[in-house]
């Protein structure tokens, strides 16, 4: 006997990287034949999205999708990634580079890094030295050459051992996954949400009304509106927990400009100042800039000084300025609203996670969906976890 209860309807309020990662992986799992997806955004209203770094389970999820990499590459400007640079973070001048892939391989199930602790212990015996850990990591050594090459599938290869993710162009990435879910069968609906509706009884989101007077129902609602938090605050009242105490960081200041690099560097560079932090993010046609930092100890104009003196290359657009909160909502699931990405929590992007996170949210709701998608749910949320 078929339930009554049974999810027929999804509405994704907010389009950007959530809204778009979110139809995707809904369209793809659970197919738009039994569940109605419908996602809601208007082009009045400008996504954060400023150039983007990632980390390398973003592969496995664009594998679930059937994603080309070479169109993706493509269509996004993206560039690849193979691990994260710190730099002035201990001292100024000091750097650490944190890669992806491996460190050596490992020997009679031992792994690497105990032979290479063994080996320091004894250097002084020795007249021939270890070395610096860094000499053993293929993605580390090839990031500094400014080399890259697809990692191997012959696990024999030394190329197995290389990680990698992606620099990419937020606002093409996301028109990528709009084109694709809406060849799955989503729905896109462009206006703005002027008002919400509850349930008289239960308080669970009813529908909700666009400028156009167009209503939408709904069994289950993704409030994807960024800080905005349509749903999730503005509706439902669900307080947001401020981690402003261990991370005082409250602004970012993104400003693009022209590669001057001869090749583009393979790596993300995050650069330490006195009030935060800066990155640097290579792209095929630009480079993506900003500054990080705490207002209690840094103006703005500062900050804009502080970027504008590191920056490489001419400007091409105008600086862009985030306001922003460090912490996450109590809850991120209340009654059948599910806030994910901005509008369920926020951390400075210092590892590259927040489309890591977005996609790790969508999975586990995934793995609430019973039926016969369930081989596929699971195998999703085994790879993004």
């Amino acid at each position: 006997m078929r339930s009554n209860n049974r999810i027929q309807k999804v509405v994704i309020v907010g389009g950007g990287t959530a809204g778009w990662i979110a139809a995707s992986a809904l369209a793809r799992v659970l197919g738009t034949e039994q569940v109605s997806i419908t996602l809601i955004e208007s082009d009045q209203i400008s996504t954060i999205g400023v150039g983007e770094a990632t980390i390398p389970p973003i592969r496995d999820f664009h594998r679930m999708l059937g994603l080309s990499e070479a169109d993706f590459v493509r269509r996004t400007q993206a560039t690849f990634k193979l691990g994260i640079e710190f730099a002035n973070w201990g001292v100024e001048g000091d750097s650490y580079f944190h890669p992806f892939g491996e460190y050596g391989r490992e020997f009679d199930s031992v792994a690497f890094h105990h032979y290479w602790m063994r080996g320091k212990s004894i250097d002084n015996e020795s007249s021939h030295g270890v070395g610096h850990l860094d000499q053993y990591s293929l993605c580390t050594v090839a990031a500094m050459a400014g080399k890259f090459a697809p990692n191997s599938s012959d696990p024999n290869s030394i190329l197995s051992a290389i990680g990698y993710a992606y620099h990419f162009d937020a606002s093409l990435y996301a028109q990528l996954l709009r084109e694709y879910s809406q060849g799955l069968g989503v729905r896109r609906i462009e206006g703005m949400v002027t008002s919400v509706e509850q349930q008289s009884d239960s308080g669970f989101i009813k529908t909700v009304t666009l400028e156009s007077k167009e209503v939408v129902e709904g069994d289950l609602f993704i409030d994807c509106t960024g800080f905005a938090a349509l749903l999730i605050d503005k509706t439902l009242g669900v307080e947001f927990e401020d981690w402003g105490h261990y991370l005082p960081s409250d602004r970012a200041l993104a400003v693009q400009t022209e590669n001057t690099e001869s090749s583009i560097l393979p790596y993300t560079k995050s650069i330490a100042h006195a009030a935060g932090w800066q990155w640097r993010i290579p792209l095929q046609h630009r480079t993506g800039n900003g500054i990080v930092y705490s207002s209690n100890y840094m103006s703005d104009e500062q900050a804009k000084v502080q970027l504008f003196e590191n920056l490489e290359g001419e400007m091409i657009s105008e600086p862009k300025s985030i306001k922003f909160r460090t912490g996450r909502r109590r809850q991120s699931w209340s009654k059948n609203c599910i806030a994910i990405g901005l509008s369920s929590s926020f951390l400075e992007p210092l590892e590259s996670t927040s489309i890591h996170l977005i996609q790790t949210a969508v999975s586990r709701l995934l793995t609430l969906f019973r039926g016969k998608n369930l081989i596929r749910l699971i195998l999703i949320n085994t790879i993004m976890v």
